[in-house]
């Protein structure tokens, strides 16, 4: 499922509510922003609060499944 078959738009916030499959990338809790909709469904987000993940690429952007983060 595509981020516009569920309705969001980029600059929309998230709550990371599951990490599995996330290895290290992001983490349960995490407060993120869609910030690239690629047309799959595990499009880019920023991080913008929350544990800091262990293998953030450059530590405050990862791509993260949508069934992991619901809208806020």
């Amino acid at each position: 499922m595509t981020t516009k078959k569920h309705g969001y738009k980029l600059h929309d916030k998230f709550q990371v509510i599951n990490d599995k499959g996330g290895a290290g990338y992001y983490n349960v809790g995490m407060i993120v922003e869609l910030v690239h909709d690629d047309g799959t469904d595990i499009p880019f987000f920023s991080v913008i609060s929350g544990s800091p993940p262990k293998y953030c690429p450059d530590g405050a952007t990862c791509y993260i499944a949508l069934e992991h983060v619901p809208f806020l």
